[in-house]
């Protein structure tokens, strides 16, 4: 299960996920299967405006203050997950404790975290279901499912945005009581247009999936201890040759059967290395039995959701061992 920390968040108790490995994965798995073609919209101008006067139209506000967030929902390691992503922090992921219908494999929400003076998270907008994606032509037909998924939960502070139909949009503005709405989206073409009071505003909406930085697959230290790592080992370029006996401290403990933990050069711990073939667990325990940290290539694999050796033999992935 994910690496948490319980942190109260406003007046709620939730879970931030605190494995940088594990956020990397999830960043990495939603970059993968849902391109920045999500996440359009267009600058309000006039010849829209003129244009949504001619259709059904709906709006709903864009608040200050408020963090726009991702919210997604799947099965993540064979358990239902819901995971709140803050955009302007996409490695501040959250993790709501409650579970979605079955009926659906993934979702895909865009919305707002609010937490003054309570914590509310407001979704406006699904961009995935189950890989099907939503336009919003006809967005009373998108109403009726945001409530839809709305009911599958009922949780009275993860609610959808309010939503107003065109000819209200000057009382939404002038509403004194509103005084926290910078702008609007509008919601009757195939992407939202959106309208800010402060062109200062307009950075909400730059946001990218593709602009996401990933941890990159790399060389890491596997072992079996992290107290020592010897940097000046590792800024060596030579290959490590498996036929020349070195003489170190060796640890040859081995808790589990074809895992492995790996360390970066910082020593963070990046997790662990699965071994699905019997051979490949024999020929790294016997570099093991010899040496006490060993430095090789590894690489992550989104599909299985793995760290794997990406060569044929183990004696290929190694660079250097200590």
């Amino acid at each position: 299960m994910f690496e948490i920390n319980r942190i109260s968040l406003g007046n709620k108790s939730i879970y931030q996920m605190k494995n940088i490995r594990e956020i990397h994965e999830l960043l990495r798995h939603i970059k993968s299967n849902y391109s920045s073609s999500l996440f359009p919209e267009k600058s309000y101008n006039d010849a829209l405006f003129e244009q949504m006067l001619k259709r059904t139209t709906y709006i709903v506000p864009i608040y200050n203050n408020s963090i726009p967030v991702l919210i997604y929902m799947s099965y993540f390691h064979n358990s239902p997950c819901v995971f709140v992503i803050k955009l302007n922090s996409p490695e501040c992921i959250y993790i709501i404790p409650f579970t979605f219908n079955h009926e659906y494999q993934n979702i895909l929400l865009y919305g707002e975290l609010l937490m003054k003076p309570n914590l509310f998270i407001h979704f406006e907008r699904i961009l995935s279901i189950d890989n099907k994606r939503f336009d919003y032509y006809s967005y009373d037909k998108h109403i009726k499912q945001l409530n839809s998924l709305y009911k599958l939960w009922n949780i009275d502070w993860f609610i959808p945005k309010p939503i107003y139909s065109l000819n209200e949009i000057n009382k939404l503005l002038n509403n004194t009581n509103n005084v926290d709405i910078i702008g609007v989206r509008f919601y009757s073409f195939s992407n939202p247009v959106v309208f800010y009071k402060n062109k200062n505003d307009l950075y909400r909406k730059n946001f990218k999936i593709n602009d996401i930085p990933l941890m990159k697959d790399k060389d890491y230290w596997v072992s079996k201890n992290k107290e020592l790592i010897n940097n000046d080992i590792h800024s060596n370029s030579n290959k490590f040759d498996p036929n020349i006996n070195y003489k170190f401290i060796l640890n040859t403990s081995n808790s589990i059967y074809g895992i492995y933990h790996l360390f970066d050069d910082k020593n963070n711990d990046m997790g662990i290395l699965r071994l699905s073939k019997f051979e490949e667990h024999n020929e790294l325990y016997e570099y093991i039995k010899k040496f006490k940290y060993i430095h090789m290539t590894v690489k992550y694999n989104t599909k299985f959701n793995k760290w794997y050796i990406p060569f044929k033999t183990v004696k290929d992935s190694i660079i250097k061992a200590i």
